[in-house]
Formats: structure tokens, C-alpha cells, sequence
């Protein structure tokens, strides 16, 4: 029988945002002993009010856990919400809720994944600008929103290049949780062939090896390509240049195709 005063949820998929989390999600949801919560971002920690008594008060883990209602017993118990990577405030709170948890990351390319989350927001009506504007003007519109961290912020909606400084956010989270609570996975190897990717993350989360792995699928792409050659594409890349050098040598990566810009 499950403790009810431990942690019913020890893993998450905390980002980066239009990286993959989805097709992940969907993957792992398949394995007989993980349960995902039935709603793909549950946005818990990153709400902006905390609940009463804090996130790691008895009531806020009630509330939390209410959105994995369903579960049988499976061992790993976890959620998908890109943002927690990003938003600077949002480790501590996991770490308050579970300082246990598991956190798996996947990267995307910046430029790849700016341009992928500019089609995603035009597609939800959440951008209007044209995309070179849009770049252009996202320090000017990240520092008007300041500490909005509303659903139309632009936090949430316009920071293209931002959330590709992945090494400041990684090194946030270092701060709450140790490295070997970390599983660090590059989007491309997922998209490209996934079974390597899957036995990695059933390897950290500790559950068997399914005799057959999901078939290869990709879920939640935005209309159009990516295009990492585009001048936009290559601006961000560029902007975010001295982040990806961070984190080459912080994960131990060889990022030269990042950076071939």
C-alpha cells in the first residue's frame, strides 16, 4: 500500500518546450508500470500564487495528486509540463513537493526549437507579429511582462531565444536536485530513432525493459518545418551561442552541429 504522506509522483518531464515532451509522453505512457497523468501539462509548479501552506503543504500534494486519479500501482508516476525547465522559480518547488523527483530533459537545437514554438503560438492565436519582429522585439516584450506570469505572458508565449540558454536552467535545477536525479537527452536522437532514447529513460526510472518497444511516431508538431538555416533560425542560434558552449562542456556533449551556425 502507497505511504499517502510520501510523494505519489517521482518523475517528471520538465522541457524544453517543442523538444519532443509530447511524443515522449505518449511513448512512455505505454509501459505497463509507468503511469503519465491523463492530462499532458498539468502546469502545477508554475502556477503563480502558491497553494496555502506552500508546495509542500499536505493539502497542495492532495490537489496535485488528484490529476493522477486512475493509477493502478505502477512503480514511476509522472507528468510532462515543458515549462518547469524554464521558469526560474519552478525547481524549488518540486523540490519542496519531492526532493527525490527525477527530472528528464530533452534539448532541442535553439534556433530549430524557437522557429518550432513561433509556428506552435501563431497557430494558437498567441502571436500576431511577423516572425523577424517577433525576434527582434522579444527582450523588449519579456521586459515589459517582468514578473506576469499569466497564461498570455510573454514568458510563456514569446521568449524564442531565452528558453534555448539551456545551461542556466540546468544549473537552477542542480541547485535543487542532485545530477544523478537528472537524465539529459538530446531531441534529435529521439525523433531520429527512439528506441535508444526509451531504453535510457526506462533505465533511470527504473522499470523493465518492455519485450517490444512503441512504434516510432512523432506527436504535436507544428505546421511547416523547422528550419535551422533560416536567417531567424540562425539569429537565435547565434544569440544563444555562449549558452550552448556552457552546456557542451556541463552534460560532456559534442554540440559542433548546434553550433555550425
Amino acid at each position: 500500500m502507497t505511504d499517502p504522506n510520501q510523494p505519489l509522483v517521482n518523475f517528471l518531464i520538465v522541457g524544453a518546450q517543442r523538444g519532443g515532451t509530447t511524443t515522449l509522453a505518449r511513448y512512455l505512457q505505454e509501459h505497463e508500470d509507468i503511469f503519465m497523468a491523463p492530462c499532458k501539462e498539468v502546469h502545477f509548479f508554475d502556477r503563480k500564487a502558491a497553494p496555502d501552506g506552500g508546495w509542500g503543504d499536505m493539502a497542495a500534494k492532495k490537489e496535485y495528486e488528484s490529476f493522477f486519479d486512475g493509477r493502478t500501482g505502477e512503480s514511476s508516476v509522472g507528468e510532462a509540463t515543458p515549462i518547469y525547465m524554464y521558469l526560474p522559480e519552478v525547481a524549488a518547488r518540486i523540490g519542496a513537493y519531492n526532493p527525490s523527483m527525477k527530472l528528464i530533459f530533452l534539448l532541442r537545437e535553439p534556433g530549430e526549437r524557437a522557429m518550432s514554438q513561433y509556428r506552435h503560438e501563431r497557430q494558437l492565436g498567441r502571436e500576431v507579429l511577423p516572425l523577424w519582429l517577433a525576434i527582434l522585439t522579444e527582450g523588449m516584450r519579456l521586459r515589459l511582462a517582468q514578473d506576469d506570469k499569466s497564461d498570455r505572458s510573454s514568458w510563456r508565449c514569446h521568449s524564442y531565444s531565452d528558453r534555448g540558454h539551456y545551461a542556466s536552467q540546468i544549473k537552477r535545477c542542480l541547485e535543487e536536485f542532485p545530477r544523478n536525479q537528472m537524465l539529459f537527452l538530446r531531441s534529435e536522437d529521439l525523433f531520429a530513432g527512439h528506441s535508444d532514447c526509451l531504453e535510457r529513460v526506462f533505465d533511470f526510472l527504473g522499470v523493465a525493459q518492455p519485450a517490444s518497444l512503441p512504434e516510432s511516431a512523432r506527436h504535436n508538431q507544428a505546421p511547416g518545418k523547422a528550419n535551422r538555416n533560416s536567417r531567424a533560425a540562425r539569429r537565435v542560434a547565434r544569440a544563444c551561442l555562449p549558452s550552448t558552449c556552457e552546456l557542451e562542456e556541463l552534460l560532456g556533449w559534442d554540440l559542433s552541429t548546434w553550433k555550425d551556425i
